[in-house]
């Protein structure tokens, strides 16, 4: 199914690229919390850019070029359209500031190095990468399946989840833990530590000390001093996440005893 989470106006106004950063991140790891304050905070519109499940983003490409782009992810291939995607992108979607900024899952790239490579070669200034994570495997899964089954990625503070007719699954859990790892393997290899053009961020790190991790990537970016707004979304919590964490571990741990 497809997720629209924000409009890409087409109007946006034509500002020239002075810097640039990609956030590389996995689902349910606390991305759109980052982006969205990145962006309230005036640091780029960072938003899914590369996934090919966007219905806006199609609308905004097709706006600007004559060219289908629809479930065609074959632009990561080819040189010649990843930069006419890229060009469109980073003419178009820069902060008044000449910031430009875009979320990247390893999904999008369907784990490729070399697709990752193409991405970096045709960004147009020196770019720096925030890698976003979140160290519990099972409990991301378990988020994902939740997303999945409720068709809901984001709660603000006015939205309370309802969750309680979602039935345990373990074969869901377990695809999404499978799909999860892969992607972690992905960004683990591509930036291993953190270094000048990279920062590791951990989830968790992010929803415990919102403001504190919000200053590091901010002095990272090289845009110390500025306001940091409340989280403009809140984690999505429940007591039956935590009882189907339970319920996996102890399955998990019992299928593989077994084998």
């Amino acid at each position: 199914m497809r997720k629209e989470f924000i409009s890409i106006e087409d109007d946006t106004p034509q500002n020239a690229i002075q810097e640039a950063y990609v956030v590389c991140t996995t689902p349910r790891s606390g991305s759109n919390l980052l982006i969205l304050t990145l962006e309230e905070q005036g640091l780029g519109y960072p938003h899914e850019y590369v996934n090919n499940k966007r219905n806006d983003l199609y609308y905004y490409l097709q706006h600007h070029t004559q060219q289908t782009w629809e479930d065609d992810p074959s632009y990561l291939d080819d040189p010649q359209r990843l930069s006419q995607l890229q060009n469109i992108l980073q003419q178009n979607r820069c902060s008044e500031n000449g910031i430009f900024g875009t979320k990247l899952f390893a999904a999008d790239l369907y784990f490729k190095p070399e697709r990752f490579d193409l991405f970096q070669q045709n960004m147009k200034v020196p770019t720096k990468y925030i890698v976003l994570k979140r160290r519990n495997i099972v409990e991301k899964a378990i988020s994902m399946y939740f997303a999945f089954e409720t068709e809901q990625w984001i709660v603000n503070h006015q939205e309370k989840p309802t969750l309680d007719l979602i039935p345990y699954d373990y074969q869901k859990i377990a695809h999404y833990m499978t799909g999860l790892k892969e992607a972690n393997q992905f960004w683990d290899t591509l930036f291993p530590n953190s270094s000048s053009n990279a920062l590791v961020v951990y989830y968790k790190d992010l929803v415990r000390d919102f403001r504190g991790t919000i200053q590091n990537i901010n002095t990272f970016l090289g845009h110390d001093g500025l306001p940091i707004p409340e989280p403009p979304i809140q984690k999505q919590t429940h007591p039956l996440k935590k009882s189907f964490e339970k319920l996996f571990i102890a399955e998990y741990k019992q299928r593989h005893r077994t084998r």
